[in-house]
């Protein structure tokens, strides 16, 4: 019975707008207040660390538009791309820890690594 007396209800222009309003003072109310956990970790500036050669590992996904998104491993030297490896980061010994490597058309796109 509270159904069809809610559905039988009849809503005025004056009530629409006086609600819109409300919910928008509540969204704008809500977006003015900062939480004490909800705040923007900055992440500091450290060195990228170069080998005996002069090159350096970044890394990178592969994006061959096959949807996998692999994890790459790009070694660059002198700010080009020498060479790319698989991500080595997992062990395949543990059960269900397998780890995702790239196809060759990802491993041999250097145009796309970075």
């Amino acid at each position: 019975m509270e159904i069809k007396k809610w559905l039988n209800t009849t809503i005025t222009r004056r009530d629409a707008i006086v609600a819109t309003a409300k919910v928008g003072a509540a969204v704008t109310l809500s977006q003015a207040i900062t939480l004490p956990f909800a705040t923007t970790a900055q992440a500091q500036d450290t060195p990228i660390p170069k080998d005996a050669n002069g090159e350096t590992v970044r890394h990178s996904a592969c994006l061959v538009n096959c949807g996998s998104r692999c994890p790459l491993k790009v070694i660059v030297k002198n700010d080009r791309i020498v060479r790319i490896e698989p991500e080595d980061a997992k062990d395949d010994a543990v059960f269900g820890e397998h780890q995702i490597r790239p196809c060759l058309r990802g491993r041999s796109s250097r145009w796309r690594g970075l």
